[in-house]
């Protein structure tokens, strides 16, 4: 037998409740979907990255480190083949396929690289292409001294679903830079200073 007691009781127990979870989820769904378009917006923006440091060698020498394939696949982390498209060698509109790939069980990512700018000693830009994003790296060096100041600045435009991923990798690219730059000094600094110094053809002829 029911009283004036129990029955507001089984109603709150009942329906009300019941109508109210389908409201809390689309509630939820609707908090997801907003922090998701956000995502999406703020990984659409041109993202900036830079990394510097000082190598105790010639510009000129340290711009070697950055064109010449072989070198190239001994400090950049990950790398593990780069494959020329075009002949000549390093030029302006060269261009190279890298395979990148962190470990032997991650899935193997390809960008194309083509140069866009080289001033040997000087400047080193090049223009990265994949499916995730569209970035350009450029190389900076300054002599201070006997040494070189290097400076290394990555800036991409992330595309499809890499644009939510976005901000929350924006901290391993950022230390997978000084990473990758201390890898390098820690390279030119390990050769003998005869090998580090290019030979000028007109002092060697002599």
């Amino acid at each position: 037998m029911l009283t004036r007691w129990s029955k507001p009781h089984l109603e709150f127990g009942g329906c009300p409740m019941k109508r109210k979870l389908p409201k809390l989820a689309l509630a939820a769904v609707g908090v997801l979907l907003g922090a998701t378009i956000a995502l999406y917006v703020i990984g659409g923006r041109t993202a900036a990255y830079r990394a510097d440091i000082e190598i105790d060698a010639s510009p000129v020498t340290v711009f070697t480190y950055l064109t010449e394939t072989d070198l190239l696949l001994q400090w950049m982390d990950g790398v593990t083949k780069i494959e020329p498209l075009t002949e000549g060698g390093h030029r302006v509109g060269a261009r190279a396929r890298i395979t990148i790939q962190d470990n032997e069980n991650a899935t193997p990512v390809v960008m194309d690289d083509e140069v866009l700018r080289s001033e040997p000693g000087q400047q080193l830009e090049v223009r990265l292409t994949s499916s995730a994003i569209v970035a350009t790296s450029t190389y900076d060096l300054h002599s201070h001294g006997s040494s070189t100041h290097l400076s290394h600045e990555f800036r991409g435009d992330f595309s499809g679903v890499m644009r939510i991923f976005a901000p929350f990798v924006a901290g391993s690219i950022q230390q997978k830079l000084r990473e990758d730059l201390q890898r390098l000094k820690e390279l030119v600094e390990s050769r003998p200073k005869k090998e580090q110094t290019p030979i000028d053809p007109a002092e060697d002829a002599e």
